[in-house]
């Protein structure tokens, strides 16, 4: 995966898949050492609860934490492209629900994408990469590696600051700047039930399935990115 690099030296914008979360919170303080202006991009899919009421008082936190950073924030409906990618189907193919979650982060991915192009943004970034979440089905470094690519056909660096680190780094990152919240409400419908029958089941699905599945789909991804490209 691509590095942040050039801490010191500041760009312009850096679009960020926002989830409200600890780790796309301390991905954002990060590369507000980077970047002059940040716009944030929270995904409105079926399975996320109240993503406007969850991400909107953190966003009120971080300007305070970082007046000298310009701050924006979209909300962006990817229930149609997920759907596109039938994610029932997915999980059944893969034969593990966790599939749903990659999907649906795939579908966020490629929002991120369109959204870049169509406002000439040339960096992304998100809060993937924690060293306790890369088995996760939508956070296999392999998986990783593939999306970079895509991000790199839509001629966008995407940085992730996060690749090295792990969750206490996240916590040290954010409390200094009363960020760290002491309770997070679930974001997600699914994950939650996701992680009881991960703990109490087999452990996560094997991941071929996974990246089979992605590289199915990779060229009907490449033809929505080389569209939005060319609509850019």
């Amino acid at each position: 995966m691509i590095g942040y690099r050039n801490l010191l030296m500041k760009k312009s914008t850096v679009l960020i898949l926002y989830s409200a979360g600890m780790d796309s919170t301390a991905v954002t303080v990060l590369l507000s050492k980077q970047f002059s202006k940040i716009r944030l991009l929270t995904c409105k899919t079926p399975y996320i609860l109240g993503p406007r009421l969850l991400t909107e008082p953190r966003i009120r936190d971080m300007r305070k934490a970082l007046p000298d950073v310009e701050i924006s924030v979209s909300y962006a409906k990817t229930g149609k492209l997920l759907h596109s990618f039938k994610p029932i189907q997915a999980a059944i193919e893969a034969r593990s629900t966790f599939h749903l979650c990659t999907v649906c982060k795939i579908s966020m991915h490629l929002t991120a994408i369109q959204t870049c192009l169509r406002e000439g943004i040339s960096y992304a970034s998100n809060g993937i990469g924690v060293r306790e979440q890369q088995g996760y089905p939508d956070q296999l470094p392999e998986l990783e590696e593939r999306v970079e690519k895509l991000y790199a056909r839509a001629q966008i660096e995407r940085i992730s600051p996060l690749a090295t680190l792990d969750k206490n780094d996240v916590k040290n990152i954010l409390i200094p700047l009363g960020l760290y919240p002491s309770k997070m409400a679930p974001r997600c419908l699914i994950a939650p039930i996701q992680g009881i029958c991960w703990h109490f089941g087999d452990g996560p699905p094997p991941k071929q399935p996974i990246l089979d599945w992605y590289d199915k789909h990779l060229p009907e991804m490449e033809k929505m990115v080389d569209e939005w490209m060319g609509g850019s």
